[in-house]
């Protein structure tokens, strides 16, 4: 047997296990099994399952938000930024596939707490209004048709990007990056002036 490093180890290995499992097949003995320790010892550093699957997709989000919001941030063109986004979006996605397929269809699944469920949520709702600020400023700078609504745009190209772990395959006809290519080409293809 080891010894748990620290909650980073934990939450890594609970990554890897719902990945290949899925929440509700999962056990705290499998994860236990991962890390190599007895499932007893998990519970010195959380208190659940769900409090696992809470660690770990509020880790995920936190790194996705930093990084769009670099992006929007950054002086590139409009559709640059635009560009940037859905593409590291998507990179995002296929580094952690297949552990990604569930994290916008379930968001905030299995939390125990309400303070765990508003957590995600925000963390989404940050991340779904960094999108729209991005195309705003790409309707208000002339780069995007001014008659598109940002909102409804971001939402539509999220639900694309969302879906592609539910259909990717590392190992498919299609690179991640061909299918960011082909997503790009449509989604800034269709606003652009």
């Amino acid at each position: 047997m080891t010894k748990i490093r620290d909650r980073d180890q934990l939450v890594e290995a609970a990554a890897k296990v719902f990945a290949e499992k899925g929440f509700d097949a999962a056990s705290m003995e499998d994860i236990a099994a991962e890390v190599g320790v007895l499932q007893g010892s998990l519970y010195y550093h959380v208190g659940s399952k769900a409090e696992l699957l809470f660690l770990v997709q509020r880790r995920r989000l936190m790194a996705i938000n930093a990084a769009l919001a670099e992006i929007a941030d950054s002086n590139d063109a409009p559709d640059a930024k635009l560009k940037r986004a859905i593409a590291e979006h998507l990179h995002h996605l296929e580094t952690y596939y297949p552990e990604s397929r569930n994290w916008f269809t379930e968001p905030g699944r299995g939390s125990e707490s309400a303070d765990a469920r508003d957590d995600i949520r925000e963390l989404n709702h940050t991340y779904g209004a960094t999108w729209v600020r991005i195309i705003r400023e790409g309707v208000d700078a002339g780069a995007f048709r001014p008659e598109v609504d940002p909102g409804v745009i971001a939402r539509a190209i999220l639900g694309m990007c969302n879906w592609v772990p539910r259909w990717y395959r590392r190992d498919g006809s299609r690179t991640i990056d061909q299918i960011i290519a082909d997503i790009t080409s449509m989604a800034v293809g269709g606003i652009v002036r």
